[in-house]
């Protein structure tokens, strides 16, 4: 069950109307699917009630905070809009007067990882007399909001959890929602150091915390409490993923194997049940690797990104669809692309590890290919746009739904729909250029901070 919110057309999307196709409308998004930027709109419940207006709020049943004050806990809501037909949305996050007393500067909110009906936000409050006069309370934590049961968990940083040792997130510092059964956990791969004397002592390891309520400490429908949540089991790497170093972009779960991505290198995965196997709490989680499609892992020299400004995410994306995993990447942005800029390549793989775990090359399009069906099918376009772009489309956004690919075209602020399987141009549409008072340009200014949601339904 996914998120349940109304959905009236708002008055920032006027006039971003869908852009037609042979002289008709092109199909929708599945009603299902969204683009979501990861930048969440902070409101003040009482300061800015016509922004606030805006928004629908998500319905909450049920509220616990660990190590997260009180009046947080019972002062933040959340708040959605979508455009359904238009198959954009965006998040916002509500703060009362009780959850703002005694803090000084902005609280920063973005999601994290989605995964059908849980939604992970990090939130940060500016510390100020409120927390410092709170030892328990920390002012950064994860908001996990579970529409299955309309409930709201915060959960601290790894760097709050533990007293006596030190642990710190590593490869990444977003969580991964798995299902375990009924339960719902927030998995990290972590570092922990713990000095003795002299010497000092860095393992790696598995940290895990409980989301469903009858998990945790306190099963009412609002508390808070100091404990920490996380559990932590010791992680086993491959020699290669230790050697070469791996920073993951993307965070996946799959037919019963959590995979970390680096849109670089490879997957690095392991078994959910070693994760959560009782009978191995006291021992250790191996994993594996697997590398990239051939001609896409980084050597540092050619293949490397032509400027440390292009993260990975603004030329290559990778999700699950269906019982396959599909990776796409666009030519373009790496120091071995010498191609002109109409024979540079979008190219998609699949990878299904029920059979292998070797890549199948799906098809390459063209971006001129792609440049002439748009323009062809979309009169509008060869006037909107130059005839060729001066860079590669970029922030390619593959749905969980279908697997077609959301690209978007240089500074234009049009996304081009592609069904790569049959390679041809679906259809094409503006982004918004203001969702929100606060935050002109949401989905502009923050490329290519977005991503593909199945949240609301």
């Amino acid at each position: 069950m996914a998120a349940a919110v109304t959905q009236p057309e708002s008055p920032a999307m006027a006039g971003v109307d869908r852009l037609r196709l042979d002289g008709a409308m092109p199909p929708s998004y599945p009603s299902s699917w969204s683009v979501l930027p990861r930048e969440v709109v902070v409101v003040d419940e009482i300061d800015d009630g016509e922004e606030l207006r805006r928004w629908n709020i998500l319905r909450c049943d049920r509220r616990a905070g660990y190590g997260v004050c009180e009046a947080v806990v019972e002062g933040v809501k959340l708040g959605a809009r979508v455009v359904s037909d238009r198959g954009f949305s965006a998040l916002c996050i509500i703060v009362s007067k009780a959850a703002r007393a005694g803090t000084r500067g902005q609280v920063c909110a973005a999601v994290l990882a989605i995964k059908n009906h849980v939604i992970v936000l990090s939130v940060a409050f500016p510390r100020g007399d409120l927390f410092h006069s709170l030892k328990c309370a920390c002012s950064s934590f994860y908001l996990v909001y579970d529409a299955s049961d309309a409930s709201i968990t915060m959960i601290p940083d790894l760097q709050f959890s533990f007293h006596h040792h030190k642990v710190s997130s590593a490869v990444t510092k977003e969580p991964l929602p798995i299902a375990c059964g009924v339960a719902h956990y927030l998995v990290l791969l972590g570092r922990a150091m713990t000095i003795k004397g002299m010497d000092q002592h860095i393992e790696d390891r598995v940290c895990l915390s409980p989301l469903q309520q009858s998990s945790l400490a306190h099963p009412s429908p609002s508390s808070s409490t100091n404990c920490s949540l996380w559990m932590t089991k010791s992680a086993i790497f491959p020699k290669e993923v230790v050697t070469r170093g791996f920073s993951a972009n993307k965070m996946l779960s799959f037919d019963g194997l959590a995979m970390w991505v680096d849109l670089h290198q490879g997957i690095l995965f392991c078994q959910h049940y070693d994760l959560f196997s009782n009978s191995n709490d006291s021992g250790s989680v191996p994993f594996y690797c697997v590398d990239l499609p051939p001609g896409c892992c980084n050597d540092d020299i050619t293949t490397r990104p032509l400027s440390d400004s292009y993260p990975p995410e603004m030329y290559r994306s990778i999700v699950c669809v269906g019982d396959s995993i599909k990776f796409v990447t666009i030519e373009g942005y790496l120091r071995d692309s010498t191609a002109p800029i109409e024979d540079r390549m979008v190219t998609m793989w699949s990878l299904r590890p029920q059979e292998s775990w070797s890549w199948r090359k799906d098809r390459d399009l063209s971006i001129g290919g792609i440049c002439a069906q748009l323009y062809k099918k979309i009169a509008i376009c060869a006037t909107m746009l130059e005839p060729m772009p001066n860079m590669a489309p970029q922030s390619p956004i593959l749905s969980t739904e279908d697997g077609s690919l959301h690209l978007l075209i240089e500074n234009q602020n049009i996304m081009v729909t592609v069904d790569m399987s049959k390679g041809y141009v679906i259809s094409a549409c503006l982004l918004p250029t203001d969702f929100g008072d606060q935050l002109p340009g949401l989905y502009g200014v923050m490329l290519p901070r977005m991503l593909g949601s199945n949240f609301f339904r």
